[in-house]
């Protein structure tokens, strides 16, 4: 590998996720924070961080809109 191209880094990430079905929600919340490190010691070229926030609100569309009700 070349160092131009090649990085490392460590990181961590938070979730928090209460929609009622994951694949096609209908409600609840999707929260995740994701920050990444990639110093200098690792053998990185620039040593730089990543910051990313991800976030989204399930709600129905009218009251009373559930599964069942076509838009």
């Amino acid at each position: 590998w070349s160092s131009d191209v090649c990085s490392s880094d460590l990181g961590c990430s938070l979730l928090y996720d209460s929609r009622d079905f994951l694949t096609n929600a209908y409600k609840g919340y999707y929260l995740q924070i994701d920050q990444r490190f990639s110093p200098a010691f690792l053998g990185n070229k620039y040593a730089f961080s990543n910051t990313e926030l991800t976030t989204s609100y399930y709600q129905s569309v009218w009251k009373g809109g559930d599964r069942k009700s076509v838009v």
